[in-house]
Formats: C-alpha cells, sequence, structure tokens
C-alpha cells in the first residue's frame, strides 16, 4: 500500500487479519491500485479503516460476528481462501453458495451501521462551504420552490443589477467586475490560497459559461462542462 501512509499502517498493525476474510480481501483488492481512485474514493477508505483500527476491538468483534457467521456456513476458511487478492474464482464461490443472500444481507447491515459514524466524524471536522447555484431564468418553477432545501442551511441574497449588466451578470457575481476586466473568480483565488489538497474547489456547468471567466488553472480547482466534453461523450 504504497499510496496510503494510513493504511500501511493499519496493515502492519494487523487491522486486516482481525477482520472477517471475505470482508478484509475484498476491501484489500478495492485499495491495492490506490493511485487509480478518486480522491473521494482515497478518504473514504482512509477513514473507513482508520474507525476500525482506533475503535475497541470487542465493538468490532462485536459487528462483524454475524459476518463469521455466515463465513462458516459457506465454509470459507484460510484453507480455501487467498488473502490479499480478491480472484473470480472467490467471486463465483460466493455467488454459488446457497448462503450468499444471507452474505449480502449482512455486508449490507454492516455499511449501515458503519458509514453513518463515518458520516458523524465528517460533520464533526466539517467546515463552512460556499455553494453558487446560477440556473436559467426560463425553468418552469419560481426561486421560492428552487431553494428550498437549501431553506435551513442557506441565505437568500437579491443582486440589484444595473441596466445593461445582465451580460455580465456571471461575472459580476464571481469576480465583483466585467468579464473584459479578466479578474479572477471566487473558485480560483480560494483554490490558488485556500485548498489545502485536489479538488476542494469544483465548477461544474452544462455550458462553457464559468469556464470562459477562468484566467488561471490552480491545481484545486476542478472545472467539468458536459459542452466541453462532447468529443468525449461523442466517443
Amino acid at each position: 500500500m504504497q499510496g496510503s501512509p494510513v493504511i500501511r499502517k493499519l496493515l502492519v498493525q494487523g487491522l486486516f487479519d482481525r477482520l472477517p476474510l471475505t470482508f478484509s480481501t475484498y476491501c484489500f483488492d478495492q485499495i491495492k491500485e490506490w493511485e487509480l481512485l478518486f480522491a473521494a474514493e482515497q478518504n473514504y477508505f482512509e477513514r473507513l479503516f482508520g474507525l476500525l483500527g482506533r475503535s475497541e476491538q470487542k465493538l468490532v468483534e462485536e459487528m462483524f460476528e454475524p459476518l463469521r457467521v455466515v463465513e462458516r456456513k459457506m465454509g470459507i476458511s484460510e484453507k480455501i481462501w487467498t488473502k490479499g487478492q480478491f480472484t473470480l474464482d472467490q467471486v463465483d464461490f460466493l455467488n454459488r453458495s446457497e448462503h450468499y443472500p444471507e452474505w449480502r444481507r449482512v455486508i449490507t447491515d454492516i455499511f449501515s451501521r458503519l458509514n453513518p459514524l463515518l458520516d458523524e466524524e465528517v460533520v464533526r471536522a466539517g467546515r463552512p462551504r460556499l455553494v453558487i447555484v446560477t440556473s436559467p431564468a426560463e425553468l418552469p418553477v419560481g426561486p421560492d420552490r428552487m431553494w428550498m432545501r437549501f431553506k435551513e442551511q442557506g441565505k437568500m441574497v437579491r443582486l440589484d443589477l444595473r441596466a445593461g449588466d445582465d451580460e455580465d451578470f456571471l461575472a459580476k457575481l464571481l469576480t465583483g467586475d466585467k468579464q473584459s476586466a479578466r479578474q479572477k473568480t471566487l473558485p480560483e483565488l480560494y483554490a490558488a490560497t485556500k485548498a489545502k489538497s485536489r479538488h476542494e474547489a469544483w465548477m461544474v456547468e452544462a455550458g462553457s459559461a464559468l469556464s470562459t471567466l477562468t484566467v488561471t488553472s490552480p491545481p484545486g480547482l476542478v472545472k467539468l462542462s458536459y459542452e466541453a466534453l462532447h468529443g468525449y461523450r461523442s466517443r
């Protein structure tokens, strides 16, 4: 596990050896190509195994005991189950077992208990974020309906535009100046000065209006345009 010091340390401490065979083997297979995972996936696995590593062993054993019971019913042991890889033969073994539906239910139950704990940790360690959402004026839904999901978390701010400012609306919103001034946008400024890692500032759009406003491409800024991906989507 060259790419993750966090998980490499947990491996040395024997965390994976203390987990049920099917669970540890599957997860190890998911993270062995660490550099091919998205940053969000890497973060999830580090938080998941970090949680298991620092939790009381008794609680971890209680959580995974139902899975150990199912594995015994299926006849899974270290003699027939290779550690450190998840092969097609192993997948076929699980699928052919009469206890496979029960195994799936137990796995689902384990993650239904783990994921809320991980979400709580994110909330405790979180910080305020700025989210700017723009939408076409011709949508058949009024602003009062569109922002209902954000009513309790956000604040609606009305912008008073002067005559002739319509074309520079996005530029004024994101840079405070006209588009011709070529000022840096808020996402660019944040990515260049505040971002602590990659993928912290995002610009996601259907067209290319936002992309044309940017004048720099700092490492922490991700720009996704459905229109710009036309060639890729066609292929």
